[in-house]
This record gives structure tokens, C-alpha cells and sequence, in this order.
């Protein structure tokens, strides 16, 4: 499905709190509640259809094998989310809407701050978007999203599906993840892994998510999508205000023109408000937005690099490496001893597996960025896949030039 900047798409709105409204019990199995109340997904659905969505989510977020885990359904995995896919597939029977397979984050915490594993956290995501792409959807989106690690992990597992693919996080009234690292940064590193579209969802309402937007659309390479929640925050009593239908349109109006143009609603979103959103969406002139789409990025620099900290802008012609910087279980003086040179990157010589995974759970002490220097295929591969980040890759190698260009890739590299 080819999305055109200058013509927005209006994605659904929401369904756990829309559902709450029609008598579901908080704390129950969702994905069970909706296959015991199939109707009430449906007209729900639906209503979104003709209110104007041209994307609908399936109701598969909490139906990943880690949430089906709490209520001893992983086994069902699969026969689940066929049967939650159908009802979707019902809803926009004879029109021309898409069915957007849906995947929530996984709720754990990756390595080194938790338990999981990359590799753990990355099949659970390959399992469910494999399911949903067997039953036949036309797009995958994983959303909700709180760190950037867990969203580099979702975008690495859906690299092997041959469809569109979104990938959405939230944000606090900052422009934060819950784990840290902004909507740029992630937007940065995660551009560069095959997704077909980024952006933000439920997060601190409509206001907030403008201010984000804003600010990654000079570094999009690819459509920006705003799923905010219907409401707006106020500062003043720390809370959430709802918004009515109107409101939110008159709001999303200014989301468009910042740059979004993959558009829908979250917590507290009704077919009413995306109804009013679509009505407002063909009041933005077309000739805006292409001359929007047209301006120049105002990025400074050859190469972009990012971890969770902050963006790197560097001009090829003039970056100082540092010394190469060998692996060990802790490396902490080492890498804040080299930092004190005031290098611009550190070259890191990643020979072994080991290598690897002992910077890997290192690497969030370095406060800059990151080239690998390897004649070790796997373990680049690990390294690039463990590290938080967009790095660069040391051209000097051994390693054949076209398998070197795969791996840079596949995982966001710069070869330089």
C-alpha cells in the first residue's frame, strides 16, 4: 500500500476504552472478551468504517504469546488472532479498507536494564506478525511502544514480512519514552531498518504530539504517523483533559500540516471524533502539504547518527576517531577515559561474540557516537543488532563489500 505525503490517511480510532464504554470489565482477557462479544467489535469497527477510516487495527494488541501468557493462552496463540483478524476482515467487507495487523509492546525490559533478552523480545514479535500476516493482512503495526531498544527489536522482526509496516511509540508531556530517548532520536535509528512508516500514539494528547512531530519531520525520510489519544494536558493540574469530536479535529489540522500524514485517534477516540477528523482532513489544502513535503531538511552534516541521548550531525571530511577501544565485562574507565580526548566517534574492535555482547551491556555509558571495527561477520551482526543505536561501520575490514553492505542494511549502518 503506497502512501502519499500529500494525501493524508486516516487510520481508526480506539478500542479498549471504546469497548469499556459498552460493558467490558477492566482487568479481563481482552482478546477472549472480544471473541465472547464478536458483535460489539464489529458495529465498532464498523462505525469507524463510515466515519472514514481507511485503515482499520485488528484487535490483536494484547494477543501476543508474552499477554496471552497471563491468563495461560499462549498455546492458542494462533487460533486467536485468525479469529480476531476475521472480525476485521467482516468489517470492511466490499470497501476498500485495509486490515492493519496489530501488535502491542511486549512489556518486558530488554538487557542491560532487565531480564530479557534482544533475541527473546525479537521472536515474540516475529511469531505474532508472522500469524497476522498468514491470515492475510495488508499491513503490520506494532504500537505503544515505550523504549527504543523494544522498538529496534519489532522492526528488525518484521524485516522478513514483504508488506507495509508502521511502527509506533508514546511519549510523556516531555516528548520522552518511558525508558528514555526522544521521538526523534528513535525516529532516527529506526527509519533506517525497513519500516515503511513511524510515529507516535496514545502519549499526552494532541498538543504533545504536535511539538513532536514538529520536530522529527526534518530528519523523515518516511511518513509520520499521529495516533494521538483524545485529549489535551493540562500543565497547570497535571492531568488529562478529554476532547470532544471537534476539538480533536480542529487540533489534528495542525498535526497535518506540521508533517504527519498517517492520521488516527487512541484512548478516547470514537467514531464520532474520527468522523469530524476526516471532515477536517479534507479541509487541508493539498497545496500545503506539497509545499510542505518540498522544504529542504535542515539537517547539519553528511552522516546521521543517534543513540537515545542525543543526535549526531557529522561531515564526513572531518571526524575524529577515537583509539580503538578493545571489549572487556566492564569497559566504564575505558570508554570515559577515551571520551576525554574529545574524539567525535569511538571506534569500537568487536573480533568475537564476546566482544559483542560485552559492549552491548556497556554501550549506554558512551556519550558518543559509535563505528565498529570488525573482520568478524557474525560477530558484527550481533554487535550492530545488540546496539541501541544507528552506528557506523569501519569500511577497513576483511569482510566482502556486498555482505558488509547487507549487514549495514539490515541493521541501520553507515559504512564509512
Amino acid at each position: 500500500m503506497d502512501t502519499q505525503l500529500s494525501q493524508p490517511i486516516l487510520l481508526d480510532g480506539a478500542l479498549a476504552t471504546n469497548l469499556f464504554e459498552q460493558g467490558m470489565p477492566k482487568g479481563v482477557c481482552i482478546p477472549t472478551w472480544i471473541l465472547e462479544n464478536k458483535q460489539k467489535v464489529l458495529d465498532l469497527q464498523k462505525a469507524f468504517v463510515d466515519a472514514g477510516s481507511q485503515i482499520l487495527y485488528t484487535p490483536t494488541f494484547n494477543a501476543s504469546r508474552v499477554w496471552l501468557s497471563d491468563f495461560g493462552l499462549e498455546n492458542d496463540i494462533e487460533n486467536i488472532n485468525r479469529q480476531l483478524v476475521d472480525i476485521t476482515k467482516s468489517a470492511v467487507e466490499g470497501t476498500d479498507v485495509k486490515v492493519a495487523g496489530c501488535i502491542s509492546m511486549t512489556g518486558l525490559t530488554l538487557e542491560p536494564y532487565g531480564e530479557s533478552s534482544f533475541t527473546e523480545v525479537l521472536e515474540i514479535f516475529r511469531e505474532q506478525a508472522s500469524i497476522l500476516v498468514d491470515c492475510g493482512v495488508d499491513i503490520l503495526v506494532v504500537e505503544t511502544l515505550t523504549s527504543i531498544a523494544e522498538a529496534r527489536a519489532a522492526c528488525i522482526a518484521l524485516q522478513k514480512f514483504d508488506i507495509p509496516k508502521y511502527i509506533t511509540m508514546t511519549v510523556n508531556d516531555e516528548g520522552l519514552t518511558p525508558y528514555g530517548g526522544s521521538a526523534v532520536n528513535a525516529l532516527v535509528i529506526l527509519q533506517e531498518l525497513g519500516i515503511s512508516a513511524f510515529g507516535l500514539n496514545c502519549s499526552y494528547g494532541v498538543e504533545c504530539m504536535l511539538e513532536q512531530i514538529k520536530e522529527m519531520k526534518p530528519y523523515a525520510k518516511i511518513p509520520l504517523i499521529a495516533k494521538p489519544s483524545a485529549c489535551s494536558y493540562d500543565e497547570e493540574n497535571d492531568e488529562l483533559i478529554n476532547l470532544s469530536p471537534l476539538e480533536m479535529a480542529v487540533q489534528i489540522k495542525d498535526i497535518v500540516q506540521a508533517g504527519a500524514s498517517i492520521i488516527g485517534g487512541c484512548c478516547e477516540t470514537t467514531p464520532e471524533h474520527i468522523k469530524c477528523i476526516n471532515v477536517a482532513l479534507d479541509e487541508v489544502e493539498e497545496l500545503d502539504l506539497e509545499e510542505l513535503d518540498s522544504e529542504e531538511p535542515e539537517i547539519k552534516g553528511d552522516i546521521t547518527l543517534a543513540d537515545i541521548r542525543q543526535i549526531y550531525n557529522l561531515y564526513c571530511d572531518n571526524i575524529e576517531f577515537s583509539e580503538l577501544l578493545e571489549c572487556s565485562v566492564d569497559m566504564t574507565d575505558d570508554i570515559l577515559e577515551l571520551e576525554e580526548d574529545s574524539k567525535d566517534v569511538i571506534l569500537v574492535e568487536i573480533n568475537t561474540i564476546d566482544d559483542a555482547i560485552d559492549f552491548s551491556k556497556n554501550a549506554h555509558i558512551a556519550k558518543l557516537p559509535v563505528c565498529f571495527s570488525s573482520h568478524d561477520e557474525i560477530s558484527l551482526k550481533l554487535a550492530l543488532m545488540l546496539y541501541t543505536g544507528r552506528a557506523m561501520i569501519d569500511s577497513e575490514t576483511s569482510i566482502d563489500r556486498d555482505k558488509l553492505e547487507k549487514i549495514a542494511k539490515k541493521y541501520g549502518a553507515v559504512i564509512y
